[in-house]
């Protein structure tokens, strides 16, 4: 039976005023209420149950870059988030969720010629990520070049990474850097290149490990002929002005029908060579007679 029709049954056999009676009533339907009630509580795991393994692999790379993988073992209503400490590696997969779960990562190209490290973080966790040097690799505006007799200025570009240090040095006396001598950038190297007297001649320059060839054409032949009014120095090395031409001999001159000794003032002359940048001759040959 029902408990509150019995309690009022009992209260009217017992002749219980009508207030009486409404106050048992609620009394007993309160009893009924709390002891059908239900409680219910869902807790989610704590930190200290949520236990995450991190790996990741590979874990090094070359300076190209590359994909990785961070792989994450945990409870399946365990949280996680991904966050890399360094701009140059960007995650790819998901970046949070929960439970076990593998997430890509790629790993941008090393622009510089120094090693760099950096860390994937998954919570608490983390693990390392580090990536080669990039190689210093250099290359030259061009390979080689041909000059005048007169020489001049030449100049040449290196380009390779910033950091990656260079070089300039030259094989042959008549020619000199004359600026950018080394770097660790782009750079240009600027030549000067002596006047040629004699023959055709190449020679190489070392730029950044790099050969740059240099070729020179020979001096122009010429003649000449005429009285000597000026005469300085001693044999071989004379400077001579015949015919208002500068003309110099040295141990390369050959003399035929007169002596490097036997030359004077107001003695006639005549010969070949080659002229420099400045227009003197320098003489191949130098004979007697000639007005």
């Amino acid at each position: 039976m029902h408990p509150i029709p019995a309690v009022k049954s009992r209260i009217l056999r017992q002749g219980t005023s009508t207030a009486a009676v409404v106050a048992a009533i609620a009394g007993a339907a309160a009893g009924i209420s709390a002891c059908t009630s239900t409680d219910t509580t869902s807790t989610a795991p704590s930190a200290d149950k949520c236990q995450i393994s991190v790996t990741n692999a590979p874990s090094a790379f070359t300076a190209s870059g590359g994909t990785g993988t961070v792989t994450i073992a945990a409870a399946r209503d365990c949280t996680w988030a991904v966050a890399p400490s360094v701009a140059w590696v960007t995650v790819t997969g998901a970046p949070s969720g929960q439970g076990a779960a593998s997430v890509a990562y790629t790993v941008a190209a090393n622009p510089v010629p120094t090693a760099r490290s950096g860390a994937i973080a998954v919570g608490l966790q983390s693990v390392p990520v580090s990536q080669a040097a990039a190689p210093c690799r250099f290359t030259l505006s061009r390979s080689a070049d041909t000059i005048g007799a007169a020489g001049g200025a030449l100049t040449v570009g290196v380009s390779t990474l910033t950091g990656c240090a260079w070089s300039a040095t030259s094989s042959a006396t008549w020619i000199t850097i004359a600026s950018g001598q080394n770097g660790s950038a782009n750079g240009t190297v600027e030549l000067r290149v002596a006047a040629n007297t004699g023959d055709a001649r190449v020679a190489a320059v070392n730029i950044a490990g790099q050969t740059y060839t240099v070729n020179q054409d020979a001096s122009p032949h010429t003649s000449f002929s005429g009285l000597v009014s000026s005469l300085h120095g001693t044999c071989p090395d004379l400077t001579l002005i015949v015919g208002g031409r500068t003309v110099i001999a040295d141990q390369s001159t050959k003399f035929t029908s007169i002596s490097c000794g036997a030359i004077r003032v107001g003695q006639a002359i005549a010969g070949d060579g080659t002229i420099d940048a400045t227009g003197a001759i320098h003489a191949t040959t130098i004979t007697k007679g000639g007005q």
